[in-house]
């Protein structure tokens, strides 16, 4: 099967070229052969994609969809053409061609499973990855490399040898008579899970409310993170931006206009100014009239296909702070002396009042002689220093036309060095957490696998889990459209960059939809699923998923307190990035996150708890497992002592918090954690459009983003009072 495969690639794209298929020729992996063995790169591309790839599409993805729509050709299908236009990043052209080739060879991945088993499919996989990757090794490596390739390519041949000739086949025929008779059993049908609410006592409610209270204003009182007021929107960034090169004679009406919001400094910079000087240091760079803002409007003029670009920074009150210009190396341009490129250069400092600069030291000077012109490169450095850092400001002059070249905080080497400086404690720390994820997502997709099984599983209450979530899905992607551009590749036709955007989105609606659809059926076999049907007073449920949410948020402030007032050691810098505002309607912004933890982290954590507390048989223990699990996700990316110490600190207090208020107030109350999960994502979210909005578009998204959690939440708690639920 594997020389049938590399065979039918070779023919799709051969007679491909009949219909414009093609393939261009690329340098992958060009560290491969500096590696101290070459050959293990071999082994685990070919070991890593035959059991990740085949496990979710095959194993998992075949009989899962075949028992949705039940049929095997719809099963075989459709995971097929997924797994097949996952490979769509790759530079064949058009873009859907390597979707149809990977598709196509899908189809027959499935069948091979169906008609022999999934040690079929490994088997081939490894065979054809290893063998296209130990290719170019055995063409460029020594013969130690080769012979090595040569046996990872027939481990498969080795281990079905050895099975074929220890194999128990004539043993078990031999011995048949001594197999015991398989015995049926007769399931018995428990008792149900009785459910009941107990209430709140009055007594106890007043407690609770002089705790909200006093979270709450702890959050009021709390200094904040740095942010901005953002006063002009995409249309007036768009405009400004056209208007300003316009006057300066460029032919905008040639060009794309793309326009996104993101951070003017980046996290390594902010990392080291905060190191140096703490927030304050942040706060004298970064801000409204300083060195450069907390965030940029950024509009790119592009032109499909070609470099010739322009890149406009806009203040988030509309001021334009620096644009950038690109070309081709043999676009044609002026050729100019140095000493009339300096001139130029300093005349666009002067014209964007920037004379000061001159004031620095020139670092460096420099020019490339081009086919078709000649380009000057000028850089100048603050003389004052950060500690071991100083501000650098970039002009080149492409031809005769000037333009910014780069402006950023050139932190020292050594530095930098340390910090991508990796160790087998960072290592450790960092897999650590992805090995949870990891094992979560096992262990819901086994309880999803059994339930399947034994026929336990909701499919009805899957399935439109997979709905809504796809729905929202779809919603947030349209949404954010206009970005959808914003990293297009200049060297790519826009289309073929759109082409695969949309179906990188696509596949990614799916397989997030699919996610909530697996979380939510594993969630249906559990106990806690009876839990849902809980009749609980609209009065109650509304007043303890408040209340929780204001302890959750007054622990966040305490810790945001105490980090701003101390510079306490962080790792990543919190500055957040304003939701959606480069969006069509940033109150849409909201769904997605609202979503994602109701349909997917809710049930996943509900999910695992279930299988700890069947492990765990005491509280004690559980509680113990939690706190660990809570330092191992909340580490993070800490490096220093300092780091680790604050994040393991924040981890406890936070674990701390959740389970005081699972064990008294929300207990086994599912919709109790809807609601809170709903509170906290949604009304952070709109805090993020509302809170840095100086403009009346955004102001109005924010407090329509406030009200529609608040009516969600509204609507969810009224669904499940006593007078609108009956119990089966």
């Amino acid at each position: 099967f594997a020389i049938v495969h590399i065979g039918f690639v070779v023919l799709f794209y051969a007679y491909g070229k009949k219909f414009g298929i093609w393939a261009p020729t690329e340098t992958n992996y060009t560290n491969l052969m500096s590696t101290y063995f070459p050959w293990i790169f071999a082994l685990s591309v070919g070991l890593l994609a035959a059991v990740s790839e085949d496990f979710m599409f095959r194993l998992f993805g075949v009989p899962y969809i075949s028992k949705l729509f039940k049929s095997k050709v719809v099963g075989v299908i459709i995971p097929a053409f997924i797994w097949g236009f996952l490979h769509s990043t790759y530079p064949q052209e058009p873009g859907w061609a390597r979707g149809i080739e990977v598709g196509l060879i899908g189809i027959a991945a499935g069948w091979l499973m169906l008609r022999y088993s999934i040690v079929a499919n490994i088997v081939w996989h490894f065979t054809v990855n290893s063998s296209l990757t130990a290719l170019v090794i055995i063409q460029q490596g020594g013969i130690f490399d080769i012979v090595m390739c040569i046996i990872v390519v027939f481990l498969p041949v080795f281990f079905i040898g050895l099975g074929f000739i220890f194999g128990k086949r004539k043993e078990l025929t031999a011995n048949a008579e001594m197999i015991p008779p398989k015995l049926e059993t007769v399931s018995v049908p428990g008792s149900q899970i009785p459910i009941s609410y107990e209430g709140i006592p009055n007594r106890k409610k007043y407690l609770w409310v002089a705790i909200a209270v006093i979270a709450l204003i702890i959050a009021i009182i709390a200094p904040q993170y740095p942010n901005q007021t953002v006063q002009i929107g995409r249309k007036q960034a768009e405009s400004i931006s056209m208007n300003f090169l316009q006057n300066r004679g460029v032919p905008v009406d040639s060009f794309e206009t793309v326009a996104s919001f993101r951070e003017a400094p980046n996290s390594k910079e902010l990392l080291y100014l905060y190191q140096q000087k703490g927030w304050n240091g942040i706060d004298e760079l970064y801000g409204e009239n300083k060195w450069e803002p907390l965030y940029y409007w950024s509009v790119r003029f592009v032109i499909s296909g070609e470099k010739n670009e322009y890149k406009v920074f806009l203040s988030p009150d509309g001021k334009v702070e620096f644009f950038e210009h690109y070309l081709e190396e043999d676009d044609s341009g002026a050729t100019i002396s140095e000493d009339s490129a300096f001139v130029l250069a300093k005349n666009l400092l002067k014209q964007f009042q920037l004379t000061e600069i001159l004031n620095w030291e020139l670092i460096k000077k420099s020019s490339i002689k081009r086919p078709n012109r000649t380009d000057h490169y000028f850089t100048w450095q603050d003389i004052d220093s950060i500690g071991q850092a100083h501000k650098r400001l970039g002009i080149s002059v492409l031809g005769d036309e000037p333009s910014f070249d780069s402006k950023f905080l050139k932190r020292p080497e050594e530095w930098v060095r340390e910090q991508s400086k990796k160790t087998a404690f960072t290592v450790i720390k960092n897999v650590l957490p992805m090995l949870l994820v990891a094992i979560l997502v096992l262990m819901i997709t086994i309880s999803f696998i059994r339930g399947i099984a034994k026929g336990n599983v909701n499919l009805k209450m899957a399935l439109w889990s997979f709905i809504i979530m796809a729905i929202v899905s779809i919603i947030s992607f349209v949404n954010s459209y206009p970005t959808l551009r914003s990293g297009y590749y200049t060297a790519w036709t826009m289309e073929r960059f759109l082409t695969i955007q949309i179906i990188a989105n696509i596949i990614s609606i799916i397989f997030v939809s699919v996610g909530a659809g697996v979380a939510v059926g594993a969630f249906s076999t559990t106990e806690f699923k009876r839990k849902l049907l809980l009749k609980i007073p609209m009065k109650d449920n509304l007043f303890a998923s408040a209340v929780a949410s204001m302890i959750i948020i007054g622990v966040y402030s305490i810790q945001r307190g105490l980090e701003i007032l101390f510079d306490l050691p962080l790792r990543n810098i919190p500055i957040s990035i304003p939701a959606g505002y480069a969006s069509y309607f940033p109150i849409l912004t909201i769904l997605n996150p609202i979503a994602t933890k109701i349909f997917i982290t809710i049930p996943a954590l509900l999910v695992a708890f279930s299988m700890i507390k069947n492990k765990l048989n005491t509280r004690t223990k559980i509680f113990i497992a939690v706190i660990i699990i809570a330092i191992i996700m909340g580490i993070g990316g800490a490096i220093s002592l300092g780091e680790i110490v604050w994040n393991i600190a924040k981890a406890i207090m936070v674990a701390i918090t959740g389970w005081f208020l699972v064990t008294t107030l929300l207990k086994d109350n599912v919709i109790m954690y809807v609601e809170v999960f709903l509170l906290l994502f949604g009304l952070y979210t709109a805090a993020r459009i509302l809170m840095p909005a100086g403009n009346p578009f955004y102001i109005v998204n924010g407090i329509l983003a406030v009200a529609l959690s608040l009516i969600l939440w509204w609507i969810i708690a009224r669904s499940v009072e006593p007078s609108r639920i009956t119990v089966k």
